[in-house]
């Protein structure tokens, strides 16, 4: 709990909505406050501007220039009494401070630059005493849309969240507090178009209060995502614009108020909160004009380590699964609210693999070919042109459809065998399956004959990091390569071959299949030779309530692959082959 002997550094709080809040937090705890901000702070006005009202000061500004036989133009005069209204707010808010019951002392550093936070904090120490707490409140905007941003909007905007926070956590680091308030933005949780660069920084802060709460947890964390204030950045325009969207504005008194129950010691609040909705709606109309999207991504191994745990050989080998999930993310994110629903006529055409034949960049193309309001279809295809290329290469196509909402799931009736199968059968070590642990998903064989199989299955956690660049959204990737792997033990089972994805005629995505999770996987030969096997497989849990499945799923075999497999399955395992 904050106390009147404690003391908080307050980056950007003599101005806008974080001295508000800082107001607040005097009525409230009684705190001392050094407040730091880029503006410095003079002794007094300049002449000219002594008794004149706010509403007066260009044309003050103005008469002054003129009467020193300067000749004024309009930035000039705007420059002039931004310094006055600059000024006259730092010193009211030190006043509103002081009569709210708190003290206050204001010091002029750019939290970007580490020299100056230091000397404006060493300076201030000596009339507060020791710091007890962060408040870091400093923003800014350059948006613009991805596309049209440059590294200098870039490390602005992030330099004075991160770099910012950086500077004063050297200062005061946090096994010294008791308190960090940290504001961040509801566009980094929901994130907002032209924002890129400001929802990273914001979600930065979010993770940063989480790590603080973890490693420190005596001292009051916490990351405020705050929608739009009324005031502070949101112009009238935005504020107008907001109100056409739908997008609640917080009023002042009310978010002030928030913030100051928050730190009350009666709430064991948790380390991230957002106040205000989505800054994007998701119910916005699709329209209907037909759209082509292309994103091209370079994939590098080491930033994928799942890619360790899929290893055919010697080389890593991107999962046909990580395509689909690609075309379905990639999808979702440009219509945010929209689900990944189903995919047709999905197919291997050159498979991605991580040695010398890995092309520079690899572009996805997402071709819209229906649109309404409740459902979305693209035409998806993966392509990649290497450096002494002059052709395309074409690795995985198909079309996709994303829905608002997803049909509720559906049934799968299936029957635990009376007698389970119980043949001594080590799928890893002969290297029937090639996966490692990050895909280790099968745990037992329930049912194996000549129609099909039953298996019991428990996909390990993956997390953030290990996912790379094909971060989760509503599909499981690595839940969704098990159900090849099912192909791959009833292909040794039939065949005594390895077998690889070839397409699938139909998958079918009812809802996310949650990491460490018990469900089964039920696969259905339709038709099978010794190249080929083809089978409806359906992800579900113990009642039959549908995950995903995969209907007229092929794979094609080779018994050529069987030692590939086996090589990819010692390197995890460990086994002799």
């Amino acid at each position: 709990m904050l106390t009147k002997t404690d003391t908080l550094l307050v980056s950007g709080g003599a101005k806008g909505i974080t001295a508000e809040c800082v107001i607040r937090l005097a009525q409230a705890y009684q705190s001392n406050f050094i407040l730091m901000g880029r503006s410095q702070l003079a002794a007094s006005e300049p002449n000219w501007a002594h008794g004149v009202p706010n509403t007066d000061l260009k044309k003050a500004a103005m008469q002054a220039m003129l009467a020193k036989g300067e000749k004024p133009n309009p930035r000039q005069i705007q420059k002039e009494e931004g310094r006055v209204l600059s000024q006259r707010e730092i010193m009211s808010t030190l006043q509103r401070v002081k009569e709210a019951g708190g003290t206050a002392v204001y010091v002029s550093a750019d939290a970007g630059d580490a020299g100056a936070v230091k000397e404006a904090v060493d300076t201030a120490v000596a009339q507060t005493g020791p710091i007890t707490g962060l408040i870091h409140g400093a923003g800014a905007l350059a948006d613009k849309f991805i596309q049209d941003k440059t590294a200098d909007d870039f490390d602005f905007v992030y330099g004075v969240k991160i770099d910012g926070l950086h500077n004063m956590l050297a200062v005061v680091p946090p096994g010294q507090l008791k308190t960090l308030i940290l504001f961040s933005s509801a566009a980094g949780f929901f994130g907002n178009p032209g924002q890129t660069d400001y929802a990273l920084a914001n979600d930065i802060l979010n993770k940063t209060a989480q790590l603080v709460k973890q490693y420190h947890p005596d001292c009051k964390a916490v990351a405020v995502d705050w929608g739009p204030w009324d005031g502070g950045m949101v112009t009238p325009q935005l504020k107008k614009l907001f109100a056409e969207r739908g997008v609640a504005i917080i009023p002042l008194d009310e978010g002030t108020e928030l913030l100051a129950r928050e730190l009350h010691p009666s709430l064991h609040g948790t380390a991230q909160i957002v106040v205000g909705g989505e800054l994007a709606p998701s119910d916005t109309a699709v329209g209907t004009t037909l759209k082509t999207h292309q994103i091209s991504r370079v994939l590098r191994l080491e930033e994928n380590p799942f890619i360790h745990s899929h290893t055919i050989g010697e080389h890593g080998v991107i999962p046909a699964t990580a395509v689909m999930a690609w075309m379905a993310n990639a999808a979702e994110q440009l219509y945010p609210g929209f689900t990944f629903a189903r995919a047709v006529d999905y197919r291997t055409l050159k498979g991605i693999v991580f040695d010398e034949t890995l092309a520079d960049s690899y572009t996805l193309t997402l071709e819209e070919t229906a649109k309404r309001e409740e459902a979305i279809t693209f035409k998806g295809m993966l392509s990649s042109t290497a450096v002494n290329q002059t052709l395309p290469r074409y690795h995985y196509s198909g079309t996709i459809t994303i829905m608002r909402p997803v049909p509720p799931a559906p049934m799968h009736t299936f029957e635990f065998p009376a007698v389970p199968y119980a043949k001594e059968w080590d799928i890893l070590a002969d290297g029937t399956l090639f996966h490692g642990p990050l895909f280790a998903g099968v745990q037992k064989i329930v049912r194996l004959d000549d129609n099909g199989l039953l298996l019991e299955c428990l996909s390990p956690n993956v997390t953030e990091q290990q996912q790379g660049q094909f971060p989760l959204q509503s599909f499981n990737l690595f839940a969704a390569d098990v159900q090849w792997q099912g192909m791959a033990i009833w292909a040794r089972y039939a065949y005594d071959s390895a077998g690889l994805p070839a397409k699938v005629a139909t998958a079918e995505s009812y809802r996310p299949i949650p990491f460490d999770t018990r469900y089964y996987i039920s696969l259905d030969v339709l038709s099978s030779s010794p190249k080929h096997v083809t089978a409806n497989i359906t992800i579900h849990d113990e009642a039959g309530t549908i995950y995903l499945r995969f209907l007229s799923a092929e794979v094609t075999l080779s018994q050529g692959l069987n030692e590939l497999f086996a090589q990819g399955a010692s390197l995890h395992y460990n086994v002799t082959v």
